[in-house]
């Protein structure tokens, strides 16, 4: 009876770690979007990649500044970037984007990329519009 119960408390507690990111340093969803807006908030946006899962159609063009400035909302003349109002759900987190330019309603979708690099974006929407994918 004690095996089978020292058995039972090990196969948790190996679920738990295996669903629990933070356990291994991997970025949480709330401390995913604080890290993108940061980055967001630099002229160089060197570090903006790292928010986001390889499995992204557009990853390749994450570090070229231009790309980032072809949308208004996410255009470095218009920072700071503040994000306001976060709602995770699921695999999704919601909130206002807003900047010297403007507000915007914002969607990010999230996958796990494992335990060491955590949740990652890989879609954002803004004002229900598919931009970044």
């Amino acid at each position: 009876m004690k095996i089978k119960i020292i058995v039972l408390i090990g196969a948790v507690l190996i679920v738990l770690l295996i669903g629990s990111c933070s356990l291994f340093g991997g970025l949480s969803i709330d401390t995913r979007i604080t890290q993108f807006v940061a980055d967001l908030n630099t002229t160089d946006r060197a570090n903006i990649i790292d928010n986001f899962s390889s499995s992204c159609a557009s990853y390749n063009q994450f570090n070229d500044p231009a790309y980032w400035n072809s949308y208004s909302a996410f255009d470095v003349n218009y920072t700071p970037f503040t994000i306001t109002g976060v709602v995770v759900n699921g695999e999704t987190a919601t909130g206002r984007l807003t900047n010297s330019g403007g507000g915007y309603d914002i969607k990010f979708t999230l996958v796990n990329d494992g335990f060491i690099e955590g949740w990652k974006i890989i879609e954002i929407y803004i004002d229900g519009s598919l931009q970044i994918h």
